[in-house]
């Protein structure tokens, strides 16, 4: 469940990067 979270986590934050870089 922890491996999971980390995973979702480790996702969100390159989803965020990407659209940052593409703004």
């Amino acid at each position: 469940m922890r491996f999971y979270g980390f995973v979702y986590g480790l996702f969100y934050t390159i989803l965020i990067n990407f659209i940052q870089i593409r703004i």
